[in-house]
C-alpha cells in the first residue's frame, strides 16, 4: 500500500496480484450418474447355461457437465481482456465458464454368453 497526501492508501497494482484464495477451493457442478444392469441364466443340461445380459450405463442420460475453466491463461486467448494498470479483469472471455460434459451420453450393451 502507497500512503496518500490526504491520508487515504492506495493499492500500488501492477497487475500480478491474483488474491488470496487458497488452492483447490473452487468446486463444480454436482455429478450424477447411475448404472443398472440385467441378467438371466438359462439352464440346459447339467453344467451348461445360457446368461443374456443388458448394461446400461448413465441409465437416465442425465448431462454431467464439466468444471469451469479456471485457468487465467483463457482470459486472454479466448477474446477477453486485462486493465493493464489495475490488474482488473475487464471482460473475462471464457474464464469461468463451463463448455463441455465430463460424462459419456447413454450407452445400452447387450450380450449372450454360453457356459459349458
Amino acid at each position: 500500500m502507497i500512503p496518500s497526501s490526504n491520508g487515504t492508501a492506495i493499492a500500488g497494482a501492477t497487475g500480478t496480484d491474483l488474491g488470496n484464495v487458497g488452492r483447490n477451493v473452487l468446486r463444480g457442478p454436482r455429478q450424477t450418474n447411475v448404472d443398472f444392469s440385467v441378467i438371466k441364466r438359462f439352464p440346459f443340461g447339467e453344467s451348461r447355461n445360457i446368461e443374456f445380459r443388458a448394461e446400461f450405463f448413465n441409465l437416465f442420460n442425465h448431462v454431467n457437465l464439466a468444471n469451469p475453466i479456471s485457468n487465467f491463461n483463457a482470459v486472454l486467448s479466448s477474446g477477453g481482456s486485462i486493465d493493464t494498470n489495475t490488474g482488473r479483469i475487464i471482460n473475462p472471455g471464457d474464464f469461468g465458464r463451463v463448455t463441455s460434459t465430463s460424462n459419456n451420453p447413454r450407452l445400452i450393451q447387450v450380450a449372450v454368453k454360453i457356459n459349458f
